[in-house]
């Protein structure tokens, strides 16, 4: 899909060549260079890996998007089993609830009824 995205900048921008070609994504030849030129620039052999991640983000912003969504993927593998097990335990909870509540109801209308029957009887013995 990206591949064709690409595909479809450069067809739009018309004939490209040379420097003016977009190229999607940036190849790793591209970045090794520009961390060896910055290595060079630091007087360092080769940069740290902080500094590699930075200069790459730097260099292709959609790195810190690709970044974000890949360590959000992580978050939510190992999130997700402690929010399955919650869930799981207040739907239990709410069920029981529930059927409290029902049972409740059921007696409620019973006593009801009860108290219905005695005062009818109430009226029948007061009436004999």
């Amino acid at each position: 899909m990206l591949a064709s995205f690409a595909h479809c900048l450069n067809a739009g921008a018309g004939p490209a060549s040379g420097a003016d070609a977009l190229v999607f994504p940036m190849p790793l030849d591209a970045y090794e260079a520009l961390e060896q030129s910055e290595a060079t620039a630091q007087n360092v052999e080769a940069l740290s890996l902080w500094d590699s991640l930075k200069l790459r983000a730097a260099a292709d912003p959609i790195n810190w998007i690709a970044t974000l969504i890949f360590f959000g993927a992580i978050l939510h593998t190992f999130a997700a089993g402690p929010f399955m097990k919650l869930a799981h335990k207040y739907e239990h909870e709410h069920a029981d609830v529930n059927r409290l509540k029902r049972q409740i109801k059921e007696m409620s209308n019973k006593l009801n009824d009860a108290v219905v029957q005695i005062g009818d009887l109430k009226d029948k013995l007061d009436h004999a």
